[in-house]
């Protein structure tokens, strides 16, 4: 079930602090303190310990850390705080509803939680108190998208420090794409290697410090072998069945210990799993369930054609990736399923949509057909996901009207 997070009213606070750098605890602990007090209720109002911003104040404390004082913004930047892409929000990390128009003593319609976890596609688990308004009640929401009014829009925060292994994953760099979503009896996974499944949401990299790594977008790791340290360590789906991950010196460091493995998939879904030749699974990393997007069967729009929230075209190497989210932004996602370009159009839920008119013109449309951004051209008759990492508009004669300018980037 997909919840839409309620509007609560926060209010300001007093309490002078000055700016620092980002604070040196488990950022992880911010959501842990608030999920301790699941379920219980503070007074509200002015400066009442029940209003959201108050409650996270008190768990960035309980967590090691220091949330003081300012306006809606400025509250987080007099902490040291690091503003953050809400794409990229991790366990820990707090999601403050502002105005859009940059106004920091505007309270109205703002709201604060914080991230349990990251499902990708605009969609989170938070902690948040007063919910239902007026309560002071601490509670969690599941799979809820960020719904500010409008006019508002939703930033992301983080006060403390990612521990080793748990950080946003940044692409896949210079790695190496092996083409597919499958390793083969007998076929290994070098350093810098990867995998990625077919929506290319979900990638399984051995990494240069040895890990081997499932990430799932711009969230952290949804599972890692835990052998970093082992430098040109490689994995190999055996022939007798066993995937085992080996040090560069041949020990063995991590095996699943099965005996029928024959292809280990990396599934759309975000879960990793050994298949038996029957096609049973023989092992899992149990990290599936998550969100899926459908493909429109093409690397790029035509004059008339439109993507939808949840759809996405992705160039001819399988490597590059535009998504229109439910969030209402359409994002560019480069190899490894990293953000490269954006439309800004985020905070309209509930069906913004990109379309190549007829006019020339490529247009970000809301739910109820407002404009939200656009090319501003007038001859664009294709709008073409290259295998360069650039989006083009090109017209009859094939000549570039529009470019993202990402072109070349990883």
């Amino acid at each position: 079930m997909i919840l839409t997070i309620l509007l609560l009213v926060s209010v300001s606070v007093t309490v002078a602090n000055p700016a620092h750098a980002v604070q040196p605890f488990n950022n992880a602990g911010v959501a842990d303190a608030g999920l301790a007090e699941l379920g219980t209720s503070r007074p509200t109002g002015w400066n009442q310990p029940g209003e959201c911003i108050k409650s996270v104040q008190r768990w960035v404390a309980a967590a090691g850390g220091s949330f003081g004082g300012g306006g809606v913004v400025s509250g987080y930047a007099n902490s040291g705080a690091q503003e953050v892409s809400l794409q990229s929000a991790v366990k820990g990390d707090v999601i403050q509803y502002t105005n859009a128009n940059g106004n920091d003593q505007d309270w109205s319609h703002a709201h604060t939680m914080v991230v349990i976890a990251n499902h990708g596609n605009g969609r989170f688990d938070v902690v948040q108190s007063n919910s239902p308004p007026g309560t002071g009640l601490v509670t969690r929401a599941d799979n809820a998208i960020p719904a500010p009014a409008t006019g508002w829009v939703a930033r992301a925060w983080r006060f403390g420090t990612l521990p080793s292994g748990s950080a946003p994953y940044p692409g896949v760099g210079t790695a190496m794409f092996k083409g597919k979503a499958t390793l083969s009896a007998g076929e290994y996974l070098h350093p810098n290697e990867y995998i990625a499944s077919e929506n290319g949401q979900t990638v399984l990299i051995m990494q240069s410090d040895g890990n081997l790594v499932l990430y799932r977008g711009n969230a952290a790791a949804l599972w890692s072998s835990g052998t970093s340290g082992h430098p040109g360590a490689r994995a190999i789906v055996q022939t007798d069945g066993n995937i085992v991950i080996y040090s560069a010196t041949s020990t063995a460091l991590w095996w699943t210990g099965t005996t029928d493995v024959t292809t280990l998939v990396v599934q759309s879904d975000g879960n990793l799993v050994g298949y038996s030749a029957a096609g049973s699974a023989a092992w899992q990393a149990g990290t599936g369930g998550q969100d899926s997007l459908t493909f429109l069967g093409s690397d790029h729009l035509s004059a008339g054609q439109q993507i939808h929230p949840r759809q996405y075209i992705k160039s001819a190497d399988n490597r590059y990736f535009l998504v229109a989210q439910n969030d209402g932004n359409i994002v560019l996602y480069g190899p490894g399923y990293h953000v490269l370009w954006t439309t800004n159009t985020g905070g309209h839920i509930g069906g913004a949509y990109l379309v190549v008119q007829n006019d020339g013109n490529v247009v970000v449309y809301s739910a109820s057909n407002t404009p939200l951004w656009w090319t501003g051209t007038n001859s664009t008759v294709i709008l073409w996901l290259q295998t360069d990492g650039n989006l083009v508009g090109r017209n009859s004669a094939d000549g570039p009207t529009w470019t993202s300018g990402t072109s070349g980037r990883i």
